[in-house]
């Protein structure tokens, strides 16, 4: 979702949500975990 321009829209609290977590904190830890970055760092930087 992060990367498809369908949902340029919502926020990343949103975006955390629709994928099933409950909180945006456990969102960016995990994601972070994952991928080792934030999700915000992702955004702004997914056209590199």
């Amino acid at each position: 979702m992060l990367i498809d321009e369908n949902y340029n829209n919502l926020t990343l609290t949103a975006i955390g949500k629709m994928a099933g977590f409950k909180s945006s904190a456990t969102f960016y830890r995990v994601f972070k975990q994952k991928t080792g970055v934030t999700p915000s760092f992702f955004m702004k930087n997914k056209n590199l």
